[in-house]
């Protein structure tokens, strides 16, 4: 064998191990760092090099990056070859290798299995032609069959019917979407009978409860129960030992009998707190001990199964059963569509191509016998994240159960499986990894890191250990145990402490990671300058990409360059969003909406004050804004007419070709009218919108879209079925990243970030559950629909669905860690409570490893800043108060922007940078919402949000407060708000009422109504960017008003005094507004609803 083909691998011993290892199946365990790359390409260049044809062999990697970077890695390592050949005599074979390179089977599982589909059309059915559907599209096309199969099941009677038992539309539609999301695995649990069905829920019961009582935990307390015995028997201790004892010995015996109801019976009855029961004559020194195992054994009772069992209500699996048939109607139909919607695009998605490989082997033994008889190896990357079918795929593949095929080299991670909710399934690797163990075959450990450091590397170790536990339990195998890392190197190029966390203490969510963020801006910035750490060598990972904006605007205020690599930012960039408004504008120029939002963005630059104007012209009456563009624009001075000629030159140009020419085209064409790109660059971070600009209109051409419609509801699509579409990434690597830990799997960075490390998933029940032994379990409802209850059998699944998210929450922040090679940042936000610091999400998990009481004990000076030493000082920690603030950034000012010339042509300088994006001024994709909540107790009282929202709705109506429809209209916004129970929505009905009563009782409303008046209008300006103001008027008198209503109760004139001061800097901002806007001087009015049980008006500032 020639070892000068490996020589530029430069692999280790464990490494060339594993790669040189032929004649059986070969499992590779490969930690962090550890190069599993070098290690699967370096077999594959061994299998060549021992003869063997790379068209040959099968090379399986996670995405098709990952395969082209494979493959050119393979054909670099054998051209270098070549150049170093001097025998001419086996030149000619070496080039044969490297030529079928390009023949060779190197991609992601789903391109291997296109490809066996396009080799044998005829056996499965198939057109060779088919394309494949990207995740996008794939979510569009199932969003759509989901609707249609709604509108068949209300015209079907047998399915309408069971719409209150499974939450009415909005429950039938989220539980499509999770059925047609694993639609093969639900085929298979839906070919059971409703008897089966039931049966099988029923013998759940029994398993699930054998489960727990065998469990080590359970067995812990009961041996040490009967091993502690009295000196005098029969004392009450004694009695409850012996009740204890029996209890679980005979439930056990119940549930083996399939007596579900004796067992829980015997376990409430025999179960309970000990007291203070016990004395010493009786006992010696043993009763403390005996009192603490009942306690504890009364715990898990509690907690396993007590809080399991009684919120559930076993009868619903029954009534569930009976609707089997429906569900199953349901389900049939939304595939049938779904299959129809893809049939006319001649197209399939990943599900297809599994299934349909899979299919193809199982059921023609010719073709499985002639693709066994050509592949000489399977090599699999990243196995960890593979799923049941993809192994059935394999094996069929190789002719061979795992272990037993000689041919199979596996690759992975099981601490590194984080793909559970795309269907992977780390049980499968670790299965997988025994049965070649069992069978005779290699299984190789790669500890080795050779990305971080010893320092880091030994901080690691010893915290994700504690994170990941180091316990293997079998009958456990999603909860994969710690293994220790080596470090390849030990001199680090940052200064320590390698690990720090930078924790934001704030009295909401929001304040703490607003402190949170801005503290770590601070300190990307002190790396910046002191250490010289790139931008680029920083990235920000978060768990969820909810909260990625508040560390966006503290990168921004600090001026450190970022791109968002992940997340739905994109389609929220002020450069996107106004040229989507410029084409449904150009579709639709009745739409004033779109209209407004491209005549006033950089590309035609009309100001607020001008498109008021158009509005309303001269009359009492408002104008469509494209009638009015093609009008009299005398109203407006010379400079703003330019630019509405200009406006409406442009669109009269380019709406015709709206649904005649492409999307991309007409996108085109638009940029060049209004030389949109160059006015970016004239702005603030204008390279990066630039760059979205380009990304949006390759998008738009890959799209091939002609209608814009079909385009922007494309795009909405994306948008609700929260497909990630992250901004376009920087040339070069300038900028911080942000972005989601899946996306940083397999990517490290010099500095990584945790941030938003209090980000706590939130636990909602889930529609439906795939179990991997009882199959399909769906949550149902009421048929009121007042209150939704749970069936046993889904209740007892999501225990075990919690138990293997809580793991696989454990591996994502360990691939979060791991990402750094020379310093970790965890940053997050936290609060105090009666216990001391209190934390949430990753942020808990960490500090809980770390282990020290000063991290919960500590507090601010002056609600400032505390720096902590952890760890002798090998984990710093600073705690920011909310008094805490860091000093704005010295930041260059942008040069003056005149006009730019460009051969002939002018380009108008824009009016305004585009507005930077705010939460408080963009408005949410969906109203504000309650998530289900079902009150505990029937006076609970509303939200006070919610009675507030109400009483906006109703200044924005404009109703008398007894006018049924204001009732009405509230009623129904309370329900969209969330809230179920109608006494609660009642409550909050009428005390909104109340509030809108006393204000149109007060002499304010009495000057207001017959002035004209605008509710919740939104402005944007150079200075305090984006606002709102409740109410505009203009009275009859000339005088223009501005009031803001305040819903919160005050019970004192020092209330009263403290909330005029808080918010009078607000009402200025309005009235600045309004004279830059308008022209106009305002009053402003602060208009206090709910004080000491009346309205309240205070006038801020003085009259102009």
């Amino acid at each position: 064998m020639d070892q000068d083909l490996f020589t530029d691998l430069r692999l280790s011993e464990e490494q060339r191990a594993a790669a040189w290892c032929r004649g059986c199946d070969v499992a590779v365990l490969a930690g962090a760092g550890s190069g599993k790359t070098a290690t699967l390409v370096a077999h594959y260049l061994y299998l060549v090099a021992q003869g063997v044809d790379p068209r040959q062999v099968v090379a399986i990697t996670f995405t098709e990056r990952a395969g082209e970077e494979m493959r050119s890695r393979i054909r670099r390592q054998l051209l270098s070859q070549l150049e170093r050949m001097t025998d001419p005599e086996r030149r000619p074979e070496w080039l044969e290798c490297y030529v079928a390179i390009d023949e060779a089977p190197i991609g992601t599982i789903h391109s291997l299995c296109a490809r066996l589909l396009r080799e044998h059309p005829a056996e499965v059915g198939l057109d060779p032609r088919f394309v494949v559907l990207e995740e996008g599209r794939t979510a569009a096309l199932r969003a759509e069959a989901v609707e249609r199969a709604l509108a068949w099941a209300v015209r079907e009677p047998s399915a309408a019917a069971c719409f209150p038992l499974l939450g009415g539309p909005e429950g039938l539609r989220e539980l499509l979407e999770v059925l047609l999301g694993r639609r093969l695995d639900v085929e298979e649990a839906l070919a059971r009978t409703p008897g089966d069905v039931l049966a099988l829920w029923v013998s759940a019961r029994c398993e699930w409860l054998t489960d727990v009582l065998d469990s080590a935990e359970w067995e812990e307390h009961v041996r040490a129960l009967e091993d502690h015995r009295p000196l005098v028997p029969g004392d009450a201790l004694d009695e409850r030992r012996r009740a204890a004892i029996c209890a679980v010995r005979e439930a056990r015996a119940c549930v083996r009998a399939g007596d579900w109801g004796g067992a829980l019976e015997r376990l409430g009855a025999g179960l309970g707190a000990p007291g203070n029961v016990g004395t010493r004559q009786s006992w010696g020194g043993a009763a403390p001990e005996v009192r603490r195992h009942l306690r504890e054994l009364y715990d898990l009772y509690t907690r396993e199964i007590r809080r399991t069992v009684e919120p559930a209500d076993p009868a619903l699996d029954e009534e569930l059963a009976g609707a089997w048939p429906a569900v199953i109607a349901l389900f049939r139909q939304a595939v049938a569509q779904y299959r129809a919607l893809k049939a006319e695009q001649q197209a399939v998605d990943f599900d297809d191509l599994e299934a349909g490989a899979l299919r193809l082997l199982e059921e023609h033994p010719e073709v499985a016998a002639y693709h066994q008889g050509r592949i000489q190896a399977v090599l699999v990357d990243e196995f960890q994240d593979t799923n049941d079918r993809q192994r059935r795929l394999l094996e069929a593949l190789l002719g061979a159960p795992a272990g037993h095929s000689d041919r199979l080299f596996i690759v992975g991670d099981a601490k590194q499986s984080i793909y559970r909710f795309r269907g992977a399934d780390v049980t499968v690797f670790r299965s997988v990894e025994g049965q070649i163990r069992a069978a005779g075959g290699k299984v190789h450990y790669l500890a080795r890191s050779y990305r971080a450091h010893a320092g880091l590397v030994g901080l690691l170790n010893r915290l994700l250990e504690r994170v990941l536990g180091t316990e293997d339990d079998p009958r456990q195998l999603y909860r994969v145990p710690f293994a220790p890392l080596i470090a390849d190197r030990s001199q680090a190029r940052v200064q320590p402490p390698y690990i720090e966390l930078h924790l934001g203490i704030g009295m909401t969510a929001l304040e703490g990671r607003e402190i949170a963020a801005a503290a770590l801006a601070r300190r990307l910035l002190r790396l910046h300058e002191e250490e010289g750490v790139a931008w680029g060598h920083v990235a920000c990972l978060f768990r969820a990409m909810t909260n990625a904006p508040v560390y966006e605007s503290a990168f921004e205020h600090a001026g450190i360059p970022y791109v968002t690599i992940a997340g739905t930012g994109f389609l929220d960039r002020p450069e996107v969003r106004d040229l989507l408004n410029a084409l449904r504008a150009l579709a639709a120029p009745e739409d004033d909406l779109a209209l407004a939002g491209l005549l006033r963005s950089p590309g035609i630059g009309l100001s607020d004050a001008s498109l008021y104007l158009l509005r309303w012209g001269k009359g009492d009456r408002p104008r469509p804004l494209a009638t009015a563009l093609g009008g009299d624009l005398s109203m407006l001075d010379a400079e703003e007419r330019a630019r509405a000629v200009r406006a409406a030159g442009i669109l009269s140009d380019l709406a015709p070709l709206v649904g005649r020419e492409p999307v991309a085209a007409v996108l085109k064409r638009f940029l060049d009218a209004t030389n949109y790109l160059a006015i970016l660059r004239l702005c603030p971070e204008g390279e990066r919108a630039a760059r979205n600009v380009a990304k949006l209109l390759g998008d738009a051409h890959r799209s091939g879209a002609v209608s814009v419609v079909e385009f922007l509801s494309y795009l909405q699509t994306l948008r609700d079925a929260a497909v990630r579409e992250g901004e376009a990434p920087p040339e070069g690597g300038e900028a911080v990243q942000l972005m989601s830990v899946h996306k940083a799997k397999g990517l490290e960075f010099p500095v990584v970030v945790i941030a938003d490390a209090g980000y706590e998933k939130r636990n909602t029940l889930p529609r439906a559950l795939v179990h991997p032994r009882w199959g399909l379990l769906v949550a149902v409802s009421t048929a009121e629909g007042s209150e939704r209850r749970t069936g046993l059998a889904h209740r007892l699944a999501y225990r075990d669905e919690q138990a293997m998210e809580d793991a696989e929450e454990r591996r994502l922040l360990y691939v979060a860690a791991t990402r750094a090679s020379e310093k970790l940042l965890i940053s997050g936000h936290a609060s105090y409570g009666k216990s001391g610091l209190g934390l949430a999400g990753w942020a808990d998990r960490i500090a809980a490893a770390i282990d020290e009481a000063v991290l919960h004990s500590a507090r601010p000076a002056d609600d400032r800043e505390a720096a902590l030493a952890l760890w002798g000082g090998e984990i710093s920690c600073t705690l920011y108060g909310s008094a805490w603030s860091v000093p704005a950034p010295e930041r260059p000012q942008p040069a003056e922007a005149g006009p730019v010339e460009r051969g002939e042509e002018v380009i108008l300088a824009p009016l305004a940078a585009p507005c930077p994006a705010s939460r408080e001024a963009e408005p949410p994709l969906l109203p504000r919402a309650v998530w289900r909540i079902v009150p505990k107790r029937p006076t609970a009282r509303p939200p006070s949000w919610v009675v507030g929202t109400l009483v906006h709705l109703g200044l924005r109506l404009w109703q008398p407060w007894d006018d049924p429809r204001l009732a009405a209209a509230m009623q129904a916004r309370a329900r969209q708000a969330g809230l179920t129970d109608p006494g609660q929505i009642g409550r909050a009905v009428r005390a909104a009422l109340r509030l809108i009563r006393r204000f149109q009782e007060s002499e304010l409303y009495g000057r207001l109504k017959a002035a004209e008046h605008w509710h919740e209008l939104s402005y944007c300006r150079r200075v305090d960017p984006w606002g709102r103001i409740d109410l505009l008027c203009h009275l009859p008198d000339g005088e223009w008003w501005i009031v803001d209503f305040k819903v919160n109760r005050l019970t004192s004139e020092a209330s009263l005094e403290t909330a005029v001061q808080e918010y009078a800097g607000q009402l200025e901002r309005y009235r600045g507004a309004v004279r830059e806007l308008l022209g106009a001087q305002a009053r402003a009015f602060l208009c206090f609803m709910n004080y000491r049980g009346r309205t309240c008006v205070r006038e801020i500032g003085t009259r102009m």
